[in-house]
């Protein structure tokens, strides 16, 4: 039972850590998306034609619909 326990202890600290993602746009030059407007709310408070746009920019976290600014 102790060997169970030892090994279950370290594993529930490694699934309960979560990194913080930072939001930071960082266009990638090689990346391409379709020039349609759908417009995304990026998690940088930026606004998005679409999500390729947001995903070029390195911004994968967003809402559907333009910023509220």
């Amino acid at each position: 039972m102790k060997r169970l326990l030892l090994l279950f202890i370290p594993l529930m600290f490694f699934f309960s850590c979560e990194e913080e993602k930072e939001c930071v746009a960082q266009l990638d030059s090689n990346c391409a998306y379709l020039a349609v407007w759908d417009p995304v709310c990026g998690c940088d408070g930026i606004t998005y034609s679409n999500s390729g746009e947001a995903a070029c920019n390195n911004i994968f976290e967003y809402t559907e619909s333009a910023c509220l600014n």
